[in-house]
This record gives structure tokens, C-alpha cells and sequence, in this order.
């Protein structure tokens, strides 16, 4: 059963970008990049509708990448220490093959965002996806459990959900031989 989406006030870019998440979350991108424009409109420093409008765009395809890394770049340019665009710039360097500068804003995050009683679930969510792409899997496994932990009624981020069992498995995953494939091909960080 889908949750039941909260209606949003159409003059409120907070209520927008808010829906524009949980579009996101439905799979439903394009309808989440029309969302997330609107808070824009209304407020054009809104970290969270950048941020948004590049997850959405990245939802969308191929083919509207250097729009989402537009969006995340306008993000970073509201919040320099915004960790959900640094890891969206990670992880579309990561796709387009400059692994190198992806690991670089990953340790950023990793590092930047301390697990403490006043740290945001959200935030350790993505020092955990940030951890997990760079191979530190236990790490990773930690914060993401602290975040669910700190949350425990927020619906949680697919990807938290999907990347702690996958940590696991990579945990626990046989070493293979120098050369070989990996019997669990998302370790390491996928």
C-alpha cells in the first residue's frame, strides 16, 4: 500500500520541495521536477528544491544528467555543506566515470557530517551512502542504522534500506582471488 501524500500549499516552497520528495520516492520524477520547480519559483534559495530537482532529473534518465548536476551545483552554491547535493555530484561523477573526484566529495561528506545526538537522521543517511561507496561498510552499516534509529517513523530513504543488507552481504562476502570477480558485485560501494 503506497503511503497517503499530504496536500501541499501551493504558496510554500518548503510544502513543494516536500512533495516533490515524496514523488521522488514514487518513482514519479517528472512529476517531482514540476514540484520542485515550483519551489523554486517561489523560493529561488531553497537548498532542498535544488537538491530535489537533481535527484528528480537523475531519476529521469541519461539524457537529463547535466541538468541534475546544474540543479546540485545551484544547491552547493545556496549551502556549501549541504551533504544531499555533495553526494549527488558524487555519485553522477561516479556514473560518468570520474571515480576519483566522487571520492573525494564522498570522504568530504563521510567527514564532515559527525555522528552526534544533534545530527540529523537525513544527514547520516548520506555520510552512510557516502561511507558505503567508498568501501567502508561497517562504517556505513552504523550510521545508517543510527539514522533509522533517530527516525523510526520517517519512511526510510530507499536507499538506506536497500545498501544496509547489501553492506552486509559485502561484509560477509569470500575474498576472491586478485583479477576475479566478486561474488557480490556491488561491493565496495556499487
Amino acid at each position: 500500500m503506497l503511503p497517503e501524500m499530504s496536500e501541499p500549499d501551493p504558496e510554500s516552497a518548503s510544502d513543494l520541495s516536500r512533495r516533490a520528495w515524496e514523488l521522488t520516492d514514487l518513482a514519479d520524477y517528472a512529476a517531482a521536477v514540476e514540484a520542485s520547480a515550483g519551489a523554486i519559483r517561489i523560493d529561488p534559495n531553497s537548498v532542498l528544491a535544488y537538491t530535489v530537482r537533481g535527484w528528480a532529473l537523475e531519476g529521469l534518465g541519461e539524457e537529463h544528467l547535466d541538468d541534475a548536476l546544474s540543479a546540485y551545483e545551484m544547491a552547493l552554491q545556496l549551502d556549501a555543506t549541504a551533504p544531499w547535493p555533495r553526494t549527488g555530484i558524487a555519485d553522477l561523477l561516479r556514473r560518468t566515470g570520474s571515480r576519483e573526484e566522487a571520492d573525494r566529495l564522498y570522504r568530504a561528506v563521510a567527514d564532515d557530517v559527525v555522528d552526534t545526538p544533534d545530527t540529523r537522521p537525513r544527514s547520516l543517511e548520506f555520510r552512510g551512502w557516502s561511507l558505503y561507496r567508498l568501501g567502508r561498510l561497517d562504517e556505513a552499516i552504523a550510521a545508517f542504522r543510527t539514522s533509522l534509529t533517530q527516525a523510526p517513523g520517517a519512511a526510510a530513504d530507499t536507499r538506506t534500506t536497500s545498501t544496509v543488507p547489501s553492506a552486509v552481504r559485502c561484509r560477509r562476502a569470500p575474498p576472491t582471488a586478485p583479477g576475479s570477480q566478486s561474488a557480490v558485485s556491488d561491493c565496495g560501494g556499487p
